[in-house]
């Protein structure tokens, strides 16, 4: 229905959306978890609570209603095309409600309450499938575009009901008195992810452009495909990495618990990810039809690469989110900065004669070469006993 092109197009504007996305939260998400996690003082609480609803309230705003104003420009220089100016209208009143509907998610999560995490989750998914299952029914390619930058705003309302009577929700209201310690503490958090929102995203439309001039639509459309295969079922691992991992690293107070915890993760991720890798690999002829179409059928003779480049990504996220957890903004920003650039590098070098097939290659590559270096940075957590 929607074919290799479109999948190019829907790679394009989901990069694009993850900038927008993260600009209008101001980076501060993970920094909203952490606080809370560590803070059970109530006057502290409210206070770390409520400048981050100030400060994501305004850049969202900014971010969004910038989308609006600029759409035809936005357009034509993401999706070539000016007249689907229309998708980022959508996109920019989606930013606004996007942002706070994770800034809540974000809160939930730092007081540790899971099954109000997990039910919102549950919402937004089922949600977001029927909203795009729909939308793409109805307009097709056109549908699909649309549904991948409203989607995740569609559920603010399931996840308002679910917390509405949570006690945090009182330190939400228009007084907000701004401290210039908690905006620091925020920034160190914004500057970290802002960094891995436009470094990773501008990575992939680079390595896309790159196969799109020297190879075809139709080959972006198969690396791309690699790629959503990868993040459909990398999303379970990245959520409860979030929701468990994130702030249990947070309070963490010295080297022998943050040790603990890291091999008590290996012990049940590392597993996880050899299996789901391996049972993909296995499937491969059956999962690939089925999630797109037989027109994508090549990827399954490349496929492996793709895989164990996962299993390396969730490797080495192990020991990264130590950088996010104990805020070491400088490590994190150097390192993002550096294995983007190279993973740009190795793509070009790769698939140069290949195609998909050496982009993908050059994936496993720089995650190998990626979790090589975090080892390193964290060997006195990693060798000693």
């Amino acid at each position: 229905m929607i074919g290799r092109e479109g999948i190019a197009l829907m790679g394009q504007i989901m990069n694009f959306s993850t900038i927008m996305f993260a600009i209008g939260s101001a980076g501060v998400l993970n920094g909203v978890t952490k606080y809370v996690a560590e803070n059970r003082d109530e006057k502290a609480l409210g206070k770390y609570i409520q400048t981050a609803f100030f400060i994501v309230t305004i850049t969202s705003a900014i971010c969004g209603i910038s989308v609006i104003v600029l759409n035809s420009y936005v357009a034509k220089l993401i999706l070539h095309d000016s007249s689907l100016g229309y998708v980022f209208i959508f996109l920019g009143v989606s930013i606004i409600l996007y942002s706070i509907n994770n800034l809540i998610l974000a809160i939930v999560n730092g007081f540790q309450n899971y099954r109000s995490y997990v039910f919102a989750n549950i919402a937004e998914s089922i949600i977001g499938l029927v909203f795009s299952l729909a939308l793409v029914f109805f307009w097709e390619l056109k549908g699909a575009l649309v549904a991948i930058v409203t989607f995740q705003s569609a559920v603010l309302l399931s996840t308002l009901l679910i917390v509405r009577k949570q006690v945090w929700m009182r330190f939400v209201h228009l007084k907000i008195k701004l401290e210039g310690t908690i905006l620091k503490k925020y920034s160190r958090y914004s500057l970290m992810t802002l960094v891995t929102a436009f470094t990773v995203p501008v990575a992939q439309l680079m390595i896309r452009g790159f196969l799109l001039k020297k190879f075809s639509v139709g080959e972006a459309g198969i690396w791309e495909a690699c790629n959503r295969l990868s993040n459909a079922y990398l999303l379970v691992f990245t959520t409860v990495f979030s929701v468990y991992y994130l702030p249990q690293l947070s309070i963490t107070s010295n080297e022998t618990s943050l040790r603990k915890e890291i091999a008590q993760a290996s012990r049940i991720f590392l597993p996880l990810a050899i299996g789901s890798a391996a049972a993909i690999y296995l499937l491969r002829s059956f999962i690939i039809p089925l999630l797109f179409s037989v027109e994508f059928r090549e990827i399954e003779s490349f496929i492996i690469y793709q895989l164990v480049g996962d299993t390396l990504k969730i490797s080495s996220f192990l020991l990264a989110f130590i950088m996010i957890a104990k805020s070491m903004t400088r490590t994190f920003i150097v390192t993002e900065i550096f294995f983007s650039l190279s993973y740009v590098l190795f793509a070009m070098w790769l698939g140069a004669e290949k195609g998909a097939s050496g982009v993908v290659k050059a994936y496993a590559l720089n995650y190998l070469l990626y979790l090589f270096v975090m080892v390193v940075l964290f060997r006195k957590i990693v060798f000693k006993r």
